[in-house]
Order: structure tokens, then C-alpha cells, then sequence
């Protein structure tokens, strides 16, 4: 029938548009693609200041940051010098075990060290680390109840007994040097201490029948002794050798009560 073959042709005619028309909406598909535009990143909200890369939080302490910036660790020391533990050299520097101490301990720090000298006592120097003027004492200092009210100690660094010098002439008067000992358990009289140290309270401690008698150095102190007032000062065992070569005036006497120094 000449139908059939005019059919045909309008079928493959059909199919042809077909195809081409999906080969123009995909062509029209990649045009409208490539023609968007490329997303570009949000705008600096600071211009001219590049943005700073997030860092780990800084986890340090307070105090040894403030230490770190400020490159010094600043040691509090009283203003008189407290030999062998610190004290001026013949060369004008700083010496001495405590004085090495922080030295050593700023210099692990990778800072250097500031020594502040202007505490007149050893409670004045609790009290310079107590108000944050210095980050620590190391100044041959003892524990205390009141001093541990106020600041942090470490674990004691040296440890020596305690020790009285007596004045032979006036300890005559009272015992024999053979009776020491039942004199020292009932002491009684004026007892020689360092004003506002640790010694006003072991006096207190280990010898409440004696009264105290403050000064505001050893020196005084011990010159105070062979002036027969007061008949005895107490210290430690490391301040003995200043007064050694005054032996035939006077009588040293270590006790068992010891006592230990910390920072």
C-alpha cells in the first residue's frame, strides 16, 4: 500500500528530532554550566589583616607564664646577708647556696634572675611573695604557722639543729657547765632572738619560762651576749663559726630541736 512507506519516513523523521533534541538540551545543559559563575570564599571581615591561624590553648600557670614573659624570676632575700646561705662577695656579686638556688632554678626557666633585697626581716620577705612583689622567697627561711597562712612552702632543702650561745661569765653565776642541761630544760631570763624571725616562736616553743629579747642582727646580737645582756641568744648550728674565735668568753650548746629551711 503506498501508505505504509510514507509512515516509515514520518517515523524515522520522528525519531531523528527526538534525538536531536535531546542532544541540544544536553549541549544547552553544559553551556549553562560552564557559563555559571565559580564560588568565590566570603569576603575578609578585616580588610588588609590576614587572618590568624587557630593555636592550642596556652595551658601554663598564671605565675609561670607571668614569669616567662617577663624574663626574670624575682627572688625576695632579706637586706642583711644571711652567710653561708647568701651574701656579697669580695667581687660584689650575690653568693652564697640560696643565691645559687635561684639561679639555678630561673636559669631552667630559661629566665634570668631579679634578687630583691629590700625586706629588713624574714616575715617581711613572706610577706613581699604574699602581695605578688616576688614569685618566690628563698631566703633561709623557716615554716611557720603565720608564714604558711600566707604563701606555699616546699619541701625543706636543709635541715640543721638548733643552737645557744651562752656568755661563760654569767652562766657561772647560775650552774656549772656540768648542770647545762637541767638549766636549758628550765630556762629562765632574757634570751636573745632575731626580731620577726622563726627563732621568737621556737624560744616560745621549747622555753616558755625565758623572755625575748629581739634584734635586729646577729651581729648585734652576739655583741649584745658578751655585754652580759641578754646571758644567751639562740640560733642555729651554721651561725656558730662567726663565734668560735670568741670561745674563751663565751660556750656554745647544740640542742636535739632541729630545724629545717624551705622556699
Amino acid at each position: 500500500m503506498p501508505t505504509r512507506p510514507t509512515k516509515t519516513v514520518f517515523r524515522r523523521a520522528g525519531r531523528m528530532l527526538s534525538a536531536g533534541g535531546f542532544v541540544l538540551a544536553v549541549a544547552l545543559c553544559a553551556a549553562m554550566v560552564c557559563a555559571a559563575p565559580t564560588p568565590q570564599p566570603p569576603p575578609d571581615p578585616t580588610p588588609g589583616v590576614s587572618p590568624v591561624p587557630a593555636t592550642a590553648p596556652d595551658l601554663r600557670a598564671p605565675d609561670i607564664k607571668a614569669i616567662l614573659d617577663r624574663g626574670e624570676l624575682i627572688v625576695a632575700m632579706t637586706e642583711g646577708d644571711q652567710p653561708p646561705f647568701y651574701y656579697v662577695g669580695p667581687d660584689g656579686q650575690l653568693a652564697g647556696l640560696d643565691a645559687t638556688l635561684a639561679r639555678d632554678i630561673a636559669s631552667r626557666l630559661g629566665v634570668k634572675a631579679r634578687f630583691n633585697r629590700s625586706p629588713k626581716s624574714f616575715n617581711e620577705v613572706v610577706e613581699l611573695v604574699a602581695q605578688g612583689d616576688a614569685d618566690v622567697a628563698i631566703s633561709k627561711l623557716s615554716r611557720t604557722l603565720v608564714r604558711a597562712q600566707m604563701v606555699r612552702f616546699t619541701k625543706p632543702y636543709v635541715t640543721f639543729r638548733h643552737a645557744m650561745l651562752f656568755n661563760r661569765l654569767r652562766l657561772a653565776q647560775h650552774t656549772s657547765e656540768e648542770a647545762l642541761p637541767q638549766l636549758l630544760r628550765g630556762l629562765k631570763g632574757n634570751v636573745g632572738v632575731i626580731g620577726q624571725s622563726s627563732y621568737e616562736g621556737f624560744l616560745s616553743q621549747y622555753f616558755s619560762s625565758a623572755t625575748a629579747v629581739s634584734f635586729k642582727s646577729w651581729d648585734e646580737a652576739v655583741a649584745a651576749v658578751f655585754e652580759l645582756r641578754p646571758s644567751a641568744i639562740t640560733c642555729t648550728s651554721v651561725c656558730l663559726p662567726c663565734c668560735s674565735w670568741r670561745s674563751k668568753s663565751c660556750l656554745i650548746c647544740t640542742t636535739s630541736n632541729t630545724r629545717r629551711v624551705s622556699m
